[in-house]
């Protein structure tokens, strides 16, 4: 579940990590992942925070009175508990965070398989402007 671009500074974070199933209420799992992601954050100090949430293509079905705009709903939902939880509890700064839902419409990996749609539902950080302590 976790993968990370340095080039692109892409973090990948599976749902599974962040999330039970059909749900944008963070699991004290993807609490703790994401406080040492909020802490890398506040010591990189990049110009913006891009968080994105996505779904496979399967509609919301056990959940969908709480979805009623389907998988649009639940991957914005769960980039924007993303975006609090860094705010709130990381003390990511909140003017460098910005989110958007792309539901199933844009896969990494085929629908037609499980593994394929486990990638799929995802949320990725787009860290830009980054300072390279590394270097």
């Amino acid at each position: 579940g976790i993968e990370y671009e340095r080039g692109s500074g892409r973090l990948r974070l599976g749902s599974e990590i962040l999330f039970a199933s059909g749900e944008a209420e963070l699991s004290s799992g993807g609490q703790q992942v994401l406080a040492e992601v909020a802490s890398a954050l506040c010591d990189a100090n990049p110009a913006s925070v891009r968080i994105e949430g996505h779904t496979d293509s399967d509609p919301v079905s056990k959940t969908s009175v709480r979805w009623k705009r389907g998988n649009w709903d639940l991957s914005a939902t769960r980039a924007l508990e993303v975006l609090v939880f860094l705010r709130d509890e990381g003390r990511v700064p909140e003017s460098m965070l910005n989110v958007a839902g792309y539901g199933p419409y844009r896969p990494v990996a085929s629908n037609d398989t499980v593994e394929g749609k486990r990638r799929n539902r995802r949320v990725e950080i787009f860290v830009e402007g980054a300072v390279d302590r590394a270097q």
